[in-house]
């Protein structure tokens, strides 16, 4: 008999620029998205931070990467009650000092607005 498994989460990680300081939308150009991006030592550590934890980590595509995994990893690592039910930002409360210093948020992403049932 084949064992059920459980339903996976996705959130996405937002590292913190270099510098530290986090931009207003407004401030995001071409010119400037360079000097956004995370020192890539740091981006590094914690994707393997992540990992050792139990998530699978995507790849970082910008300033930015997912990690997915069971809804019990999700409680375990950011002590959430009902995780996926959490909609938006998640604390940063509970990871280690060094986390959050180098993330600037993890959010469970929004449902797109399209697809089969929301057409209007």
């Amino acid at each position: 008999m084949s064992k059920k498994q459980a339903p996976l989460l996705s959130a996405q990680v937002l590292l913190k620029p270099a510098s530290g300081a986090m931009p207003r939308d407004a401030d995001i150009t071409a010119a400037n998205i360079a000097a956004l991006l995370p020192e890539p030592q740091v981006a590094a550590d914690i994707r393997k931070r992540l990992e050792a934890a139990g998530f699978e980590v995507g790849p970082l595509v910008g300033p930015s990467f997912s990690i997915t995994a069971p809804a019990e990893v999700f409680k375990r690592v950011f002590k959430l009650t009902s995780p996926g039910s959490d909609k938006g930002e998640i604390s940063l409360g509970h990871l280690p000092e060094p986390v959050r210093r180098a993330v600037a948020a993890v959010t469970f992403p929004s449902p797109p607005d399209f697809g089969p049932g929301n057409f209007s």
